[in-house]
């Protein structure tokens, strides 16, 4: 299933700026993470009191698709905050989507994580992963979104964007039109893991070899971001009112 969210919005508000694979090397790596979210207003002031910057100049809204997210971005990757937003407008060939996202944002029966990879420099044009390319109109001419094979719906969503779309190629307009939204209070720079636990895991994620997203089984879903490698020792426990822990 394509992502309500996936990387345009983003790439639209900086728009103005003008084989085997080896483990020791992977070929793709992370980019973004999102988590879906019923309740975007109480997300974004939990988010803003424990030090992290959702500046509002990085909201987006996803015309067509009845969905709108929030960012706060890092140096090397960005984690989204994305809702079901009535105020969006909604196209009979994005309902599925919308109803998907709808699901997740329940943190019920679906995963409400999903995770966006971007290439490394020895990623070939062709991935050697189980997946399909998905193609979209405001998409490039020629370029794609790879999505990692799914066998339950319920499998946290991985896909890897096109080059032009990573975080490392559009990180530069960001510093040069507003660095302070690359500054939290809570003293953070680089989210350097992922760890995401879901009633099911993806099935085909395993052969991209990941270093820095982690998939793990649980009754109840759980995203845990760490960031910088843990240097400060700090933990924050979000839940219940999240269902996210953040390492620092």
């Amino acid at each position: 299933m394509m992502a309500v969210t996936r990387h345009a919005p983003l790439l639209m508000i900086l728009a103005p700026l003008g084989a085997s694979v080896q483990a020791q090397s992977p070929l793709v790596e992370l980019d973004h993470v999102y988590l879906a979210v019923s309740d975007h207003q109480m997300a974004i002031e939990r988010l803003r009191e424990i030090g992290l910057n959702l500046d509002e100049t990085m909201f987006a809204q996803h015309e067509g698709r009845g969905a709108s997210s929030a960012f706060a971005t890092f140096e090397n990757a960005y984690f989204e905050l994305v809702w079901p937003d009535s105020a969006v407008s909604l196209t009979n060939d994005n309902r599925s989507d919308f109803d998907h996202l709808s699901s997740q944002a329940t943190w019920d029966s679906l995963s409400p994580f999903g995770v966006g990879l971007r290439r490394t420099p020895e990623a070939p044009d062709s991935l050697p992963f189980a997946g399909t390319r998905e193609y979209d109109a405001h998409l490039e001419p020629g370029s794609f979104y790879f999505s990692f094979e799914t066998l339950d719906e319920a499998e946290p969503e991985v896909f890897v964007v096109p080059e032009y779309m990573a975080w490392s190629a559009l990180v530069g307009r960001l510093r040069e039109r507003n660095p302070t939204v690359l500054e939290h209070s809570l003293g953070v720079t680089r989210l350097t893991n992922v760890t995401i636990s879901t009633r099911v895991q993806p099935s085909a994620v395993d052969d991209a070899s990941l270093s820095d997203v982690h998939f793990l089984r649980s009754a109840t879903p759980l995203l845990e971001l760490t960031f910088d490698d843990g240097r400060q020792g700090q933990t924050l426990d979000l839940r219940p009112g999240l269902p996210l822990i953040l390492r620092y």
